[in-house]
């Protein structure tokens, strides 16, 4: 190994070297004396080091980060504010070359107007989308936050921040009210989830809803099934197509809310199922080109913000023959 200085320049070059992945998993490997005097005589690194080490060690990472779709969102509405407000007092100035009727009558407008605008800004529904391979961070207006993934949405109205629709997967940290005891509520296509103040992860795809309470106390309340309460660390899915609560189990909450920190955790799981997500984050399809391989079984974790990285890190780590063609993950 030849680690000069200024050789690794990113995660993926600390990924390529066998010798630190060595290193990683066995730290009295005979890789640790080279690495650990790099690492001294490289202190700048650290932080690259850090982060390999965690793709390595399969555990998250942590990119938070303002989407592009947020912010345009948040400017169109701000302008809209801004041109309204410009319209209004130009009416205003218009108005006052009138008569004392013509003013009056101008003030009566502008109090209708003004209040018209305060009712609709109230009312209006806000509608937050994320395309495939976008993650959105956004704090609602009641200070709860929430992380959408990839594929997914989010819409509420402004006077009722407290009550949201969704669809795809959504990591919810409500903003608990202690001296109202206020709820808050979750609405997707299959059941309605009642919340007082806590975490948890909600994915509402392929025919079935998963609730996993990471933290507090969460109701689920279906029309078919009744109320059922959960406890932290519980996994509830709800199939859509048998209308019926399919399985309760304790799980480890992180495999389930890693994505929002940037990484797919897993637990002996099967490959179809780490695949699964991806078709799920990215939009592509996944095709094997042996039917068994689908079945073998993963631990760790690999780092879900980037499609290319993550395929790399599976090939690396796995040993899998894997590539990306036309929207296509071809698996040999």
């Amino acid at each position: 190994m030849s680690m000069q200085k200024g050789q690794y320049r990113n995660i993926e070059d600390f990924l390529k070297d066998e010798t630190f992945i060595n290193w990683i998993q066995d730290p009295n490997s005979e890789s640790a004396i080279s690495w650990e005097s790099w690492l001294i005589e490289n202190p700048e690194k650290a932080d690259l080091v850090e982060k390999a080490a965690l793709v390595v060690r399969g555990v998250k990472l942590n990119p938070e980060y303002l989407s592009d779709t947020l912010v345009k969102t948040e400017l169109d509405r701000l302008n809209h504010y801004l041109d309204t407000r410009e319209e209004k007092k130009k009416q205003l100035a218009l108005r006052k070359i009138g008569s004392w009727v013509k003013v009056a009558a101008s003030v009566a407008f502008l109090i209708l107007a003004t209040g018209g605008a305060y009712h609709w800004y109230w009312n209006v529904e806000l509608v937050y989308t994320t395309d495939f391979g976008e993650k959105m961070h956004m704090e609602l207006d009641d200070g709860t936050k929430v992380v959408v993934n990839a594929n997914s949405s989010l819409r509420y109205i402004r006077k009722e921040p407290r009550k949201v629709w969704m669809e795809g997967e959504v990591y919810f940290n409500v903003d608990k009210r202690y001296e109202t005891k206020e709820t808050f509520e979750v609405i997707t296509p299959d059941l309605g989830i009642e919340v007082l103040g806590t975490k948890f992860n909600v994915n509402s795809r392929h025919e079935k809803t998963e609730v996993v309470l990471q933290e507090g106390s969460v109701k689920l309340n279906t029309e078919e099934s009744g109320s059922l309460l959960m406890e932290p660390g519980e996994q509830v899915t709800f199939s859509s197509r048998d209308k019926i609560i399919a399985k309760r189990e304790a799980v480890k909450t992180e495999n389930h809310t890693s994505w929002k920190d940037g990484m797919l955790l897993f637990d002996s799981k099967p490959l179809k199922i780490v695949l699964s997500k991806l078709a799920d984050i990215y939009g592509v399809e996944i095709i094997y080109g042996d039917a068994a391989i689908a079945d073998k079984i993963l631990n760790g974790g690999v780092p879900s913000d980037s499609l290319d990285l993550c395929i790399r890190t599976l090939r690396k780590m796995y040993g899998l023959e894997i590539d990306l063609v036309d929207k296509k993950l071809i698996i040999k």
